[in-house]
């Protein structure tokens, strides 16, 4: 994929996220069950517990909710590219057992892991967002800025959208040309999906659909290996690719 076409699939997503803040945070209150699930495991659970988490596409706010309810302790930080998603954070209880840390920031933009240079996380987690970055180029970058981050031992922790494993989304597809490209300028496994949740107005958003073997060769590429890889979430347990990468170097 050459620049020109990453940076308008960026920007398609980038604006997506501005115009329909509103309508796509209200349908992201409800904790997934892939989220508990890695929750119980890594991040707060009793064998593995986090002490610095970077939550990257933090959104509304979901996860620290969550983890206010857990035993979870140590410091959070959420990030998200777009401010106005940023403003849906509800109130965390003033009885909170962790610091917290918002905070804008885009990962397609090089450098945005320099507010860290002093800084590192014994969990990364990145929950339905890398599958909206375009270019395999672009996204190995980010895994290995999210590598640089990670403490000694420690785990990035993510879920990729497998809609086609839902019928009804397969409607959601819509042609390349409504947005002024063919396919010869995207790559395989990306798609143009469009949004109806407000009406009368349609939204578009670029997504790449991951196979578990396409994430166990960009993890070995960029420094990890996969410790954990399953589908979990939807009305069939079969709506998200969830994987847990460790560093191996």
């Amino acid at each position: 994929m050459d620049d020109a076409t990453t940076q308008k699939l960026i920007l398609l997503n980038l604006q997506f996220y501005q115009s329909f803040a509103a309508s796509f945070s209200s349908t992201r209150y409800a904790v997934q069950p892939g989220v508990k699930l890695v929750t119980a495991q890594y991040l707060a659970g009793d064998t593995q517990p986090a002490h610095s988490l970077l939550d990257i596409g933090c959104g509304n706010g979901g996860l620290a909710r969550y983890l206010s309810k857990t035993t979870f302790t140590g410091s959070y930080t959420g990030l998200d590219s777009t401010a106005e998603l940023l403003k849906y954070i509800r109130p965390l209880p003033s009885t909170l057992n962790f610091s917290t840390n918002f905070q804008q920031a885009d990962i397609t933009i090089p450098g945005w892991d320099g507010v860290f240079i002093n800084s590192s996380f014994d969990r990364i987690v990145s929950f339905a967002v890398i599958h909206h970055i375009p270019s395999a180029g672009l996204r190995q970058l980010i895994f290995q800025s999210l590598h640089r981050l990670l403490s000694p031992g420690g785990y990035f922790i993510h879920s990729c959208w497998q809609f086609m494993n839902e019928p009804r989304l397969l409607t959601r597809i819509i042609p390349w040309s409504a947005v002024g490209l063919d396919k010869e300028q995207v790559e395989a496994g990306d798609y143009l999906l469009d949004w109806r949740a407000e009406q009368g107005v349609t939204g578009y958003r670029y997504v790449h659909l991951f196979n578990e073997t396409e994430l166990r060769r960009e993890a070995s590429s960029s420094g990890f290996k996969v410790v954990d890889s399953y589908l979990i979430d939807g009305r069939k347990g079969n709506l998200a690719l969830y994987q847990v990468w460790q560093p191996v170097n």
